[in-house]
């Protein structure tokens, strides 16, 4: 700043002449057009010295100092893109589907694929930069499932930690939604502890129940538009595969009737009945505080 500033006029101040002179010169775009964005003359120079230079001497002389000039150079004036593009200006009433969403892979890795480390402080920074979509690999480990990058010798954060870190920055740089894309390689039991902690951990962020608008969100019939991104603003939403409808209804009625999941040989005790959803499915308890809904639709919602 010093350098351009000494380059362009005396140490101690500009003259209006010298303002002009590097305006013109050397500030100016020569591929505005000169009817749109006309050349700066006396008067414009004088105005720019009378918002920017704050010595009323040198504002009464038609001076700028190097206070000023700095200011000046780091105001709006000079901003790098056309101030109306740094306004949100595109149409987010959109399915979700029609959006390029920024995205990220194996989020966890502060480094390597193979061999490398595994920090709940990346989703923090990625959030922080604009990210809409994070991923989450979730293996078992002594009972708690882990985010980790699965047998490639990585190191491994807890999965609550995670999300802790997603609940804290997930909507610091904007409202629009934050889905999580779940690659899940955890036991039906920790599965289950994923659920419990995603309602805990976000609570009303969490997508869990239909919009009134999109009754059969996690239905995804073709030809159903999913919710636009301004419609889903401030919400978490989980993206995860499923079993088909046959197998989810049989794992279900399973764990009502036994207790228990295959693949598990820990048992659970047997929930209660405790209502129905929006969509008329029944609802269930377990004493540990979480509802399990029909067909793990609370973990499952794309």
């Amino acid at each position: 700043m010093t350098a351009i500033y000494f380059r362009s006029g005396q140490k101690e101040y500009l003259t209006r002449e010298k303002m002009i002179n590097f305006l013109n010169e050397e500030q100016r775009d020569p591929r505005l057009n000169e009817i749109l964005f006309p050349y700066f003359d006396k008067a414009r120079v004088q105005q720019l010295i009378a918002k920017y230079e704050t010595d009323e001497s040198y504002i009464a002389q038609g001076k700028m100092s190097g206070d000023g000039f700095l200011r000046f150079l780091m105001s709006d004036e000079n901003s790098p893109v056309f101030l109306d593009r740094t306004e949100r200006y595109q149409d987010m009433d959109q399915p979700l589907c029609h959006y390029y969403i920024n995205s990220s892979h194996n989020t966890y890795l502060s480094g390597r694929q193979y061999g490398g480390k595994s920090s709940t402080e990346i989703y923090r920074q990625v959030l922080l930069s604009g990210c809409r979509c994070v991923e989450l690999d979730a293996w078992d480990r002594e009972n708690e499932p882990i985010i980790t990058h699965g047998k490639a010798m990585c190191t491994d954060v807890s999965f609550k930690e995670v999300l802790l870190q997603i609940r804290d920055t997930a909507f610091l740089r904007t409202d629009f939604p934050v889905i999580l894309s779940f690659e899940n390689h955890c036991s039906k039991s920790n599965q289950l502890k994923m659920a419990k902690y995603c309602m805990e951990v976000f609570g009303d962020m969490l997508l869990s129940k239909p919009l009134d608008e999109f009754p059969y969100i996690f239905v995804l019939e073709p030809g159903v538009p999913l919710p636009s991104p301004n419609r889903l603003r401030r919400k978490i939403l989980i993206k995860n595969k499923r079993l088909k409808p046959e197998a989810e209804k049989h794992q279900l009625e399973q764990f009502l009737r036994e207790g228990r999941l295959d693949e598990d040989d820990d048992l659970l005790e047997t929930p209660e009945v405790v209502g129905e959803d929006a969509l008329g499915a029944r609802k269930f308890n377990l004493e540990k505080g979480f509802e399990i809904i029909t067909n793990f639709k609370f973990i499952n919602i794309f």
